[in-house]
């Protein structure tokens, strides 16, 4: 019976039936007791659902059966990792790694880990601890990316994330962070056509709406932006990313306090430093645009610090190519295109 009803279970997961898998080990479970591969299915099962806080006392339960499992360490990191319990994820993940160190999708993880956690230094070498044991790992990739992008190492994760979409990856972390790359690079317009491919795959993704925003802000298509903006904070109203994007879509003022006191209480939740900092830059502009400069000057400065702690020192030629690119994408000809009123030098 035992191994009739794992089959079972394995069968309804590979279908992608996790609804009906989570269904079926409760009822198994209230007929037969709480075996540890019930216990165990029952909270991957939640997991996969995307019902992370059901599936946390389950997966709890299981790691105390099942103490020698890889599997129930892993998944447990995972669900503590999606409820920003970013330390009792990692020591989940260290405990998966002890028992199978060459665990690529455990070191993949304690990369993701670092990342959501705003340690991105640390989450590189697990990334090539990854990639030395599995080098076409796509998550492995797709993170070590991601914390290249978080560390302004825009030139060399541009490669990776190149190489990632021409073999067919279409990872919502990995477009977002390719278009945050070529926007760095000075390539807009590639950037602005791969966030409206992933918009058209994601429709609802608030990350790539905010993007896209954050995209047409540098191409001055301010109302759009805004409109993008105010859909991702919909889908997403905690998203730091757009609440700090919005002031550059227009000049602030003494009407706009709402978003003072939001940024304000954004900050309280303790954000990482790379979140901060947009908080501050964008606190800062506010304050600026409603000439309190004084408290603009604070943030300002508070920003810069943040900056320091993730940030490569101040790189001229990057600077110049970056200012070069822009130069050459506003020709006279894009800016009347946008701008009928703008001056003809």
């Amino acid at each position: 019976h035992a191994v009739t009803e794992q089959q079972h279970l394995a069968g309804l997961e590979s279908k992608g039936e996790h609804g009906l898998m989570a269904n079926y080990a409760s009822a198994q479970i209230v007929q037969y007791g709480e075996r540890p591969w019930r216990v165990h299915a029952l909270g991957k099962a939640l997991l996969l659902c995307g019902r992370d806080r059901e599936a946390l006392g389950w997966l709890e339960k299981a790691s105390q059966q099942l103490p020698d499992s890889v599997n129930v360490w892993n998944q447990l990191g995972l669900v503590l990792n999606h409820l920003e319990r970013f330390a009792d994820a990692k020591t989940c993940f260290e405990r998966a790694l002890a028992i199978k160190p060459d665990a690529v999708d455990v070191l993949a993880n304690l990369a993701d880990n670092c990342n959501d956690a705003g340690q991105f230094a640390q989450a590189v070498p697990y990334c090539e601890q990854a990639l030395a044991i599995y080098p076409k790992s796509v998550s492995a990739r797709v993170n070590m990316a991601n914390a290249l992008m978080e560390l302004q190492r825009e030139h060399e994760a541009l490669p990776m994330l190149e190489a990632l979409y021409e073999e067919g990856v279409r990872h919502p972390k990995a477009m977002v962070s390719h278009a945050l790359a070529l926007r760095h690079t000075g390539e807009i317009d590639r950037a602005e056509a791969l966030l409206r491919e992933m918009l058209a795959r994601y429709p609802n993704d608030p990350d790539a709406s905010c993007s896209l925003g954050s995209v047409l802000v540098d191409q001055g298509r301010f109302d759009e932006a805004r409109q993008l903006l105010e859909t991702a904070l919909r889908y997403k109203p905690d998203l730091i990313e757009g609440w700090a994007t919005l002031p550059a879509t227009r000049k602030m003022t003494a009407a706009d306090r709402p978003w003072l006191e939001r940024a304000e209480a954004l900050l309280h939740t303790q954000p990482n430093a790379t979140r901060e900092y947009m908080l501050r830059y964008a606190m800062g502009k506010f304050c600026d645009d409603t000439q309190d400069y004084d408290q603009a000057f604070a943030h300002y400065r508070r920003a810069n610090e943040l900056k320091k702690r993730f940030g490569q020192p101040f790189d001229r030629d990057n600077q110049q190519k970056m200012v070069d690119a822009l130069v050459q994408y506003f020709t006279p000809e894009v800016t009347h295109c946008h701008w009928p009123g703008a001056s003809d030098s």
